[in-house]
């Protein structure tokens, strides 16, 4: 059977999640127990003169100074400066800087979760969590997808937890498909359904605060070339949706991939409907400029606001139509 043929059977099909090969993976923030070490940042620090001088007010002169250090007493005794009011200042200085040598956390220990491979990504301070059964080595179904998120948040370590800079990418691909090269129109046609997925009351809040600020990482840039985007043909040959993340149980998992497959399948409705009603709405506002110039910004905003790129482009019609009117009433 032909690649066409798969998408299209897969379209038409009422069980068209299950003919859906599944890959996930999950970042995760390690909560450490941080503490200060004050007696080793009070002991490693010594205090200089010009400090001492600085600090009861006076400007530096050498030649009193020696004749102070000179004489036997102390420059800070005969200053009247108390060392311990440095010390202090000190001290605070280093705790509040968060890279301070004197701050130490428990090391990140091995935290296994059945059906799910571990590994360290630079972005998060936890485990990022993937599915064992990868999609080059066929994935999993849509059932077991499922059932694996019910037992990642089961066994997910209480010193685990998820933010918006967590994220939940999803790979799949039809079974008996493998992607290399996606049109630059279906990518734009996927993330005109993915809006209309984060516009949506039902978007878990959490997840919808993920998607607006990670814009800045993975861009709407429908460019084949780079992962950094909304969503990326992955080298493994499957679709992944990088835009999910700061999921808080499975039923944020099942959004994540309920909604990566369904805009994948409304989009590709589209695509082979030869639907360009969205490519002609943004070509008649912006004739002059090509479509990947356009169209990543439009997205962006979408993203940004929460909104639908139909709303979007919405208000891009109804602020030049205002325009016109007060220009004619002019």
């Amino acid at each position: 059977m032909s690649a066409v043929q798969s998408i299209r059977d897969f379209i038409a099909s009422i069980n068209y999640r299950e003919m859906v090969s599944i890959g996930y993976e999950i970042e995760t923030q390690f909560e450490t127990n941080r503490e200060f070490d004050e007696d080793g940042c009070r002991e490693s620090y010594e205090v200089s003169d010009d400090e001492i001088v600085a600090h009861a007010g006076l400007s530096w002169n050498q030649r009193w100074v020696d004749r102070i250090n000179d004489s036997g007493v102390s420059l800070a005794d005969a200053l009247g400066v108390d060392i311990d009011d440095i010390i202090d200042s000190y001290v605070d200085s280093q705790r509040e800087d968060e890279d301070s040598p004197f701050w130490s956390s428990d090391n990140l220990e091995d935290l296994p979760i059945d059906g799910f491979e571990m590994s360290e990504d630079g972005s998060v301070s936890g485990w990022e969590y993937c599915t064992e059964d990868r999609l080059e080595n066929g994935g999993v179904s849509y059932t077991d997808a499922l059932e694996l998120a019910e037992v990642f948040y089961d066994q997910l370590d209480e010193n685990l937890y998820t933010d918006h800079r967590c994220s939940c990418h999803v790979h799949l691909k039809v079974q008996g498909v493998r992607y290399h090269q996606g049109s630059y129109k279906l990518y734009c046609l996927i993330i005109d359904e993915l809006s209309k997925v984060w516009s949506s009351p039902n978007c878990p809040k959490s997840i919808l605060e993920r998607i607006k600020k990670c814009h800045h990482h993975y861009e709407p840039k429908c460019d084949h070339m780079t992962k950094f985007n909304t969503v990326h043909v992955h080298g493994q040959g499957t679709w992944e949706f990088r835009l999910w993340g700061n999921t808080k149980s499975p039923s944020e998992v099942k959004f994540c991939i309920d909604n990566s497959i369904d805009t994948f399948r409304s989009a590709y409705n589209r695509y082979y409907a030869r639907d360009n009603s969205l490519f002609d709405r943004i070509v008649k506002l912006y004739p002059n400029e090509k479509l990947e110039y356009t169209f990543p910004s439009i997205a962006r905003d979408a993203m940004v606001q929460g909104k639908s790129i139909e709303t979007i482009l919405a208000d891009i019609e109804n602020s030049r139509l205002a325009s016109t009117t007060r220009e004619s009433v002019g």
